[in-house]
């Protein structure tokens, strides 16, 4: 899931410590008090299939340009462009979408995050069409919300930075660093924090919720 490329050694800093950069100081699509995500009473039965945890970060994208180049600066690599087609699902808890990508086969992720704008531990489940179908049946939940967008996927160490370009909604910076065994997650939270340094110039303000509630947020809005 993630290759390794070259990364400067952090300094004498707290691993569990991630402090924001200067430049990204606002918050922005928080989850309302009177926003609620919507839920049926079926539950998806995941029994089997292991959870993986990862820790998470995304904020506005000011200057994609900017981005690239500092990312290259970092030793970053360039792995994909892809087009992606998520569908979202209604279901009683976390968010279970479909990911659609020309070329790849259809994948299913079952992940539960807490909406904040800070970087934040998700636990998720990844199925194949097959899976899928053995645990939720022959049809799909209702549809909730579908988000398109154009990612650039860049590799460093175990991060995967997402340079996103949403349709209706504009551009966004997400970085995922997987938990394992040697990476914990202090060593995550300082992994974020490093790179968010170096792209700092480049960004703007956080993002506490998933593209999905932010196109359902606008659409409500319309």
């Amino acid at each position: 899931m993630h290759r390794n490329a070259s990364i400067p050694a952090p300094g004498n800093s707290n691993a569990c410590e991630t402090r924001v950069p200067p430049s990204s100081t606002t918050t922005t699509y928080r989850t309302s008090p009177s926003f609620t995500r919507p839920a049926i009473r079926s539950i998806v039965d995941l029994g089997g299939v292991p959870e993986l945890q990862n820790v998470d970060f995304k904020c506005e994208l000011r200057d994609p340009g900017l981005a690239r180049l500092a990312l290259k600066r970092f030793n970053s690599i360039l792995a994909a462009t892809v087009s992606h087609r998520d569908t979202f699902f209604r279901v009683p808890d976390g968010r279970l979408m479909r990911r659609e990508a020309e070329g790849e086969p259809v994948e299913y992720v079952l992940y539960h995050r807490v909406d904040r704008p800070i970087p934040t531990i998700s636990r998720f489940t990844i199925l194949s069409e097959d899976e899928a179908r053995l645990r939720l049946g022959a049809a799909d939940p209702p549809v909730w919300v579908e988000v398109w967008k154009q990612r650039e996927i860049w590799l460093l160490q175990n991060a995967r930075v997402h340079l996103d370009q949403v349709e209706g909604l504009g551009w966004f910076m997400e970085i995922d660093v997987l938990v394992t065994r040697d990476q914990h997650v202090g060593r995550c939270h300082e992994l974020i924090r490093r790179i968010r340094e170096a792209l700092a110039p480049a960004l703007g303000g956080l993002i506490a919720t998933s593209y999905a509630d932010m196109v359902a947020m606008e659409s409500d809005a319309a």
